[in-house]
């Protein structure tokens, strides 16, 4: 076997330099007969799902079809043909347009299922880009006539091939006979909202009721105290994570490789014997954020094309970029966990079930990318039994995005949608159930970066990428976060 390893290392590296030059030669062939639109004039691109593209003038919707005029361009993007093309709608991979305004409306309602804007009129986030607010839609309950943030939806989903359902557990929620979610719109995305469910689970008034990692057990959960030691490189640092107060853990990314891992020890002991628990509350840091940013500027203008051949092909970028965007908890030398919920905004909880533990001294593991995640809460529990889920559909529901009142519902950036929900019991633990996609908006400041060498080492030697981003997100890493929030689009809220 040794004898042929250098071959098989040579063959691999001609089929790399093969696919890399065809992958430069599809972006940047001179013979190309294709001229993309300038940012500065408005267009409509027709992305089909064989691979060619129509650049149209005009289109009129014709029951299950689009009657299109304009420019009709093969997958090289060498001009075709110039006319009228009748298009079946199921044949759309993506519509790809920079009319933010005059170009919805209700007969051409499909189009918005698949719409990607160059958006460069919005001026708080020009100065730094890569920290703009987003992504995903964000779900706020209310208290006292004040709403309070407590889910985003289904944020890895980010274009309809990779569309999700997405729980998450609404901490804050006082259960009501009239209970209200507002989800907003507050970035510069498109948001195709699927489907909105209440899930409320049946407990006692001394329990809580948190989700599995898997997001399809619900655990009856009692008795949480805060661990005993919190092992970091800094040292024991329990005192941030053994109360629920937004005080949050975390560590800075390395400067060399965002790829490099991080244990954290967490020890306890257990006085009572029994079904145990490790209760963790967590979010994200932006560098996920600043990855898929990064990753759309490296796309340039060839951002359409690329999100038509994900709807086509699904191609393992969402993979790679989910390399590091998860965490293992360790016990007893065995992975116990994955976790894997992302989100910078709000605040994930979980329940990782260790099993029947007896009296004694404890260690466990949480395995991380250094610099990727924020902990807020650690707790021991008893584990007293399932919780059995009850979905409630919405009695009433109001938007002011497209497609009227019933879903899927479509949120530009300030469009909000208004759930009314009634409950018939009171002694609960609330969960939103959400599912979707949506499309981040190109921005024209990224436009300059366009690199189809980066996006080829993403694809074939993500760790390699990694590396590379690493010292340039450390230039913003300390600075995104205040830039971050102050990027959030003011919403339009529903009456």
């Amino acid at each position: 076997m040794k004898k042929f390893l250098p071959f098989l290392v040579f063959s691999l590296l001609l089929v790399s330099c093969y696919q890399y030059k065809e992958l430069e030669r599809r972006v940047e062939e001179p013979e190309i007969a294709f001229k993309d639109p300038s940012i500065d004039s408005a267009f409509v691109k027709f992305h089909l799902r064989n691979g060619w593209l129509i650049l149209a003038d005009s289109w009129e919707e014709r029951g299950k079809s689009l009657l299109v005029e304009g420019k009709e361009f093969d997958e090289y993007r060498k001009l075709r043909e110039v006319g009228e093309f009748e298009i079946p709608i199921d044949s759309i991979a993506l519509v790809e347009t920079n009319r933010y305004k005059g170009f919805m409306t209700n007969g051409q309602w499909i189009l918005t299922f698949t719409l990607i804007y160059y958006a460069y009129q919005f001026v708080w986030c020009q100065a730094n880009p890569k920290a703009c607010y987003g992504s995903c839609p964000t779900f706020y309950v209310f208290d006292g006539g004040k709403p309070i943030l407590q889910a985003e939806g289904f944020s890895s989903s980010i274009a309809r091939a990779f569309q999700k359902r997405d729980i998450d557990m609404l901490p804050s929620a006082t259960p009501k006979d009239t209970f209200l979610i507002l989800g907003l719109n507050e970035a510069l995305e498109t948001q195709v909202i699927k489907d909105v469910e209440l899930v409320s689970v049946k407990k006692d008034k001394d329990e809580r009721v948190f989700l599995s990692p898997e997001e399809d057990v619900f655990f009856r959960v009692k008795g949480m105290r805060g661990v005993d030691e919190f092992v970091t490189q800094s040292g024991d640092q329990s005192t941030l994570v053994n109360r629920w107060d937004r005080l949050e853990y975390r560590s800075w990314a390395d400067p060399d490789d965002l790829t490099r891992p991080e244990t954290l020890r967490i020890r306890f002991k257990v006085r009572k014997a029994g079904r145990k628990g490790l209760v963790i509350v967590y979010r994200q840091t932006l560098m996920t954020t600043f990855l898929f940013y990064q990753t759309l500027a490296y796309m340039g203008k060839r951002y359409g094309d690329v999100f038509a051949e994900i709807e086509r092909e699904r191609p393992p970028i969402e993979d790679q970029l989910g390399v590091i965007s998860k965490f293992s908890v360790i016990f007893k030398g065995r992975k116990v966990a994955e976790i894997k919920e992302a989100g910078p905004i709000a605040q994930n909880a979980c329940v990782v079930d260790l099993g029947y533990l007896g009296y004694g001294s404890y260690e466990l593991e949480i395995v991380l990318t250094k610099g990727l995640w924020k902990l807020d809460y650690l707790a021991l529990c008893d584990i007293v039994g399932y919780g059995r889920p009850e979905y409630l559909r919405p009695a009433k529901v109001k938007t002011t995005g497209l497609l009227g009142e019933d879903f899927p519902i479509v949120l530009l950036p300030g469009d909000s949608l208004l759930l009314e929900f009634y409950l018939r019991d009171k002694d609960v633990e609330l969960f939103l159930l959400s599912e979707g996609y949506y499309y981040e908006w190109m921005r024209k400041e990224w436009l300059e970066e366009e690199d189809p060498k980066m996006l080829f080492l993403l694809t074939y030697f993500p760790k390699i990428y990694f590396r590379i981003l690493a010292p340039k997100y450390k230039e913003v890493e300390r600075e995104m976060e205040r830039k971050f929030w102050n990027s959030k689009f003011e919403g339009r809220l529903s009456s």
